[in-house]
């Protein structure tokens, strides 16, 4: 093929293309904002509190607006998840325990103010106190299947292999891949052998 050849082969597409460009049925500006606002999420004020101390922009600032915001309404569930998460990531876990208790008295549905005390007290070293928390967990979603691998893992700790193995081979069907079984399976041996 010849250079006159290819370059009216480019021409012709370059032309091809922009008929078609032309063709598109176009959107208005004001059609590209809706579609645009859209796929925007509404921030609240506690996830932008949070978002500053998450970001590292002003973090103190974040951690005053949460503050604030629980000193004007302690049953404000959002809030003191955020803050007991802060505490736990900054070592305060007196504050992050009070936080969590709070969360659980004051919404005694909240999954994630359960799941999160059970396994802090878990991560503490305090298996006593993590499994009957699991359970709730599993009490109220059922579905919440790690809760079951963490409340086999306490009853082991806490030296009911009968139990623990129970939990752990209820676990086992929704164990999330293979090496997670595997891991599950090569406990459940171990346990049998004990």
């Amino acid at each position: 093929m010849n250079s006159r050849t290819v370059l009216v082969l480019l021409l012709a597409g370059a032309v091809g293309l922009g008929v078609m460009f032309y063709a598109l049925p176009r959107q208005s500006a004001t059609d590209l904002e809706k579609v645009s606002e859209v796929g925007k999420l509404e921030l609240t004020d506690v996830d932008r509190a949070a978002e500053k101390v998450a970001n590292g922009s002003n973090p103190m600032e974040g951690v005053k607006e949460l503050l604030a915001m629980v000193e004007q309404d302690s049953t404000n569930v959002e809030a003191q998840l955020y803050l007991a998460r802060f505490a736990v990531q900054s070592g305060q876990y007196d504050k992050a325990f009070a936080r969590y208790q709070t969360i659980t008295r004051v919404a005694p549905g909240s999954i994630d103010g359960w799941w999160e005390l059970a396994s802090l007290y878990f991560e503490t070293g305090n298996s006593k106190e993590a499994e009957p928390l699991f359970g709730k967990v599993l009490e109220l979603d059922p579905g919440s299947t790690n809760a079951l691998f963490f409340q086999g893992k306490c009853v082991e700790l806490n030296g009911d292999t009968a139990r623990a193995l129970e939990l752990y081979q209820a676990f086992l069907p929704y164990a999330p891949d293979s090496a997670v079984r595997i891991g599950v399976e090569r406990i459940i041996k171990e346990l049998k052998t004990k």
